[in-house]
């Protein structure tokens, strides 16, 4: 049978609506953001008790580890530190943002919604000792890093690229697994770098091929890039640690289009 429309939720200043769109874009567009507000009611407890579990490591101590020290360090000269309880408030948005969606979000039945709430609800324990463990991996990486004595040039700015003061809200958690593995790709290129310069300028000069990639690519194919070339830096630098998925040349032009390989041939 023909669809003549999608119902959906619609958020609004009074609160949560159903309305009817032509089209399955607007709808994907308009409902997640519903979809989110009325978990986020349903599970008000819940996620009482997700804030109070993650605001336990608001306090940092001498020998702290977690959200408070990793919020410590002093991550880039460009980017004041995160306090920890700004951190623990990423972490919690970090978790509601990857717990509370529909996937796929059509078609948006009560039944669904009540079966991703009680997903999440379940998930929410594991979750927060997941990240809490995922930041711990990460701050121990970037001490080590931080402390190397021969530092190559654009370290901080990859630190700072992968580590920013907002970074769970900017990485998904799909991807915060990933993230201990480019931190020791870092810890790996610094170390032999200090040994063998040329081979790391050699090397480089392969990253360097997509400076100012983000000009170049749409806006549906950012996100992919983003981290398949992160995924293309392990293979640069460190590749016994492996890739998530296949990084070439070839994949990141893919993604940034016919367009961009044109521009980056006429001005070789």
């Amino acid at each position: 049978a023909p669809v003549h429309g999608y119902a959906v939720w619609q958020r609004t200043e009074e609160g949560v609506s159903l309305r009817l769109f032509r089209r399955a874009e607007e709808a994907q567009r308009h409902s997640p953001a519903a979809v989110r507000q009325l978990a986020e009611e349903a599970l008000g407890k819940d996620i009482a008790w997700l804030r109070k579990e993650l605001r336990a490591l608001d306090q940092p101590a001498p020998k702290s580890t977690g959200l408070a020290s990793l919020a410590m360090l002093d991550l880039s000269a460009k980017a004041a530190p995160t306090s920890p309880a700004e951190l623990s408030a990423q972490a919690c948005e970090h978790i509601l943002a990857h717990a509370l969606r529909l996937e796929p979000l059509l078609p948006l039945k009560v039944a669904r919604f009540r079966e991703m709430c009680e997903r999440a609800r379940r998930e929410f324990p594991t979750l927060a000792h997941r990240v809490r463990d995922l930041l711990k991996q990460c701050e121990d990486l970037k001490k080590k890093i931080l402390a190397f004595p021969r530092p190559y040039t654009g370290l901080k700015d990859d630190l700072a690229r992968l580590m920013p003061p907002d970074m769970l809200t900017r990485t998904p958690h799909a991807q915060l697994q990933h993230l201990p593995r480019y931190l020791k790709a870092i810890l790996l290129r610094a170390e032999r770098a200090s040994n063998h310069p040329a081979k790391d300028a050699d090397k480089a000069a392969l990253i360097r091929d997509f400076d100012g990639w983000e000009r170049e690519c749409g806006e549906a194919n950012r996100e992919a890039f983003r981290w398949l070339f992160e995924e293309y830096r392990v293979s640069v630098f460190a590749q016994e640690l492996g890739t998530a998925q296949p990084a070439s040349v070839k994949r990141l032009e893919a993604l940034l289009g016919a367009e961009s390989l044109e521009y980056r041939q006429c001005s070789a």
